[in-house]
């Protein structure tokens, strides 16, 4: 900040101030900034795939859990977790909060049963939320419209991607009920053309389950119809 005032000519100077006296500090204020609430990081974190957001909060979360500030305080915190809900998690390797290192490992069975666990359990609605939803919004926003359009508005899935891995795991509505579902597509060709093969799949397969609820037209009663049929 000096640095920047100082190219701008302005003078600047710090003194260290005791906690107990900052409300008694005289001065015009020169600007306010807030940072977005947990609830509003973790959405768009979610939404928009944002690996460096989701890499500073999964650190964050380790050191709030008491652990290091490092990828071995993030893997400990994961392992915590899992094991909180009760899920099995002994072949979970985390080396990172992004989910970018080669070096990780999960397998959809982990992350399924994580899915439910969190559905069921309103705290974590943020998490729900924040998912992009197939052909409307965030990563997804232009996957289903060619490929599935009648899934269109009816999934709500955290995409993944790296070289030659494709994957999406979320929750998928068909007609009353709402499925959860996880697709790791490994050992592609690693291209795009390979990338955009394995997600037109995708997109087709979880086409054919997605549904919406259909509501049946009023039955009219004989007696009304032939009413009706009289006065016409």
């Amino acid at each position: 900040m000096r640095k920047y005032f100082g190219a701008k000519g302005v003078i600047t100077g710090a003194i260290a101030v005791p906690a107990g006296e900052i409300g008694q500090i005289t001065g015009e204020e020169i600007v306010t900034t807030r940072s977005p609430t947990l609830t509003k990081m973790v959405e768009f974190a979610l939404t928009w795939s944002d690996n460096l957001l989701a890499e500073r909060l999964a650190r964050l979360a380790s050191q709030s859990a008491g652990n290091p500030l490092n990828d071995v305080g993030v893997s400990t915190t994961f392992h915590t977790l899992l094991d909180s809900f009760g899920i099995e998690h002994s072949d979970l390797r985390v080396h990172d909060g992004s989910g970018l290192s080669k070096a990780n490992r999960v397998t959809a069975k982990m992350i399924g049963d994580l899915l439910i666990k969190l559905r069921d359990d309103p705290k974590f609605s943020a998490l729900y939320d924040g998912l992009p939803v197939g052909g409307v919004s965030g990563t997804l926003v232009d996957r289903f419209l060619k490929t599935a359009p009648e899934a269109v508005g009816l999934i709500r899935a955290k995409t993944g991607t790296l070289n030659g891995t494709v994957s999406l795991a979320g929750y998928i509505d068909s007609t009353d009920r709402q499925y959860v579902f996880v697709v790791i597509a490994d050992q592609i060709p690693k291209n795009h053309a390979g990338t955009a093969k394995a997600r037109a799949t995708l997109d087709r397969t979880l086409g054919k389950i997605a549904s919406p609820i259909i509501e049946s037209a009023p039955v009219v009663p004989i007696e009304d119809t032939t009413t009706a049929m009289s006065a016409a």
